[in-house]
């Protein structure tokens, strides 16, 4: 097989990944048995599990698929914050509490058209910044409390002309999106990104920087 036609291969399996990555990410969190779920359990629903957890700000160990104690204790912190008994077991009641707080199918496609917005000329590691960039404030108190609030507050991004998105998005974007749930975040904590090229506001110079990344500076 010629070199051409195996890249070819190659691009297309990769593509055929990111898209069975993201429609695999918009999938409701599955009914998983209270009793399949302990210190040790591990495989897609755990992954899946571990992920709901990081994006509601209760989970910072490694997401892996696999149940340790941070898993566990980020459970019972969540049925704490729902109101339910703390067992630490992912029974019915609390798979429909985490599932009334998922980042439904529309917010990602939100999010990831803000990126590429955003992130038009930015290396990567910008696009997976700027969407860190939105998870941070899901876990600020001076945001608001959903993906959609946060990309569509008054005056929070530029792209975003009265009340609505640019619609283009494509599968880095997707991708970059993928690794920012997934815990990865660039930023080391940042609220807000900027071109100091173009800004001209006072109080966002005024923020403590943390790390830049092409473009955009990215602060706290």
């Amino acid at each position: 097989m010629s070199f051409y036609k195996l890249t070819r291969l190659r691009v297309i399996h990769i593509s055929v990944f990111l898209i069975i990555s993201f429609l695999f990410l918009i999938t409701p969190t599955s009914a998983m048995a209270p009793q399949m779920l302990k210190q040790g359990s591990q495989g897609i629903d755990v992954w899946k599990l571990q992920q709901d957890l990081y994006v509601l700000g209760l989970f910072t160990g490694q997401i892996d698929g696999v149940a340790d104690p941070e898993t566990i204790a980020a459970i019972r912190a969540f049925q704490r914050l729902s109101s339910l008994a703390p067992t630490g077991k992912l029974d019915s009641k609390t798979i429909s509490a985490l599932q009334k707080q998922r980042i439904s199918a529309k917010e990602l496609d939100m999010l990831a058209r803000l990126v590429y917005a955003e992130g038009k000329g930015e290396p990567y590691e910008g696009k997976v910044a700027i969407a860190a960039v939105v998870l941070n404030r899901l876990h600020s108190p001076q945001f608001p409390t959903t993906v959609s609030g946060v990309i569509l507050e008054s005056g929070a991004f530029s792209v975003v002309k009265d009340g609505k998105l640019p619609a283009e998005t494509n599968e880095e974007t997707k991708k970059a999106v993928l690794e920012a749930l997934s815990g990865k975040d660039p930023t080391n904590g940042g609220l807000y990104f900027f071109n100091p090229e173009l800004a001209t506001s006072s109080w966002i110079w005024s923020r403590p920087q943390a790390v830049v990344i092409g473009n955009h500076i990215f602060a706290k």
